[in-house]
């Protein structure tokens, strides 16, 4: 949540590109009216799964803990991941950028 302000000036950077797409995920240990609201005011694609569904993608990608940021270039590489980098906007402006020119 605390992320949430940062991330959006990063969002808007990129609002008008077809080829970047902000996807929140989260699990049914998280409130489900909450997640509505809270995506109603981010944008972006949402996807609330069971927990099994969640710790599959937990395991594929390497990640432990929400949040986590996970970049994927064109060809659907993982190319960065972090639970909460330093200077989160720079440094996921900096990862998306690099992921565009692969």
């Amino acid at each position: 949540i605390q992320a949430f302000s940062e991330m959006d000036q990063v969002k808007k950077k990129y609002a008008a590109r077809e080829d970047v797409v902000f996807v929140y995920l989260t699990d049914e240990s998280s409130n489900r009216n909450g997640f509505q609201e809270y995506s109603k005011i981010l944008g972006g694609e949402h996807f609330y799964v069971y927990k099994n569904q969640f710790a599959t993608a937990l395991e594929q990608f390497g990640f432990e803990y929400i949040p986590s940021y996970l970049v994927f270039d064109k060809r659907g590489h993982l190319t960065q991941k972090s639970t909460y980098p330093n200077d989160l906007a720079a440094t996921a402006t900096m990862w998306i950028e690099r992921a565009l020119k692969k």
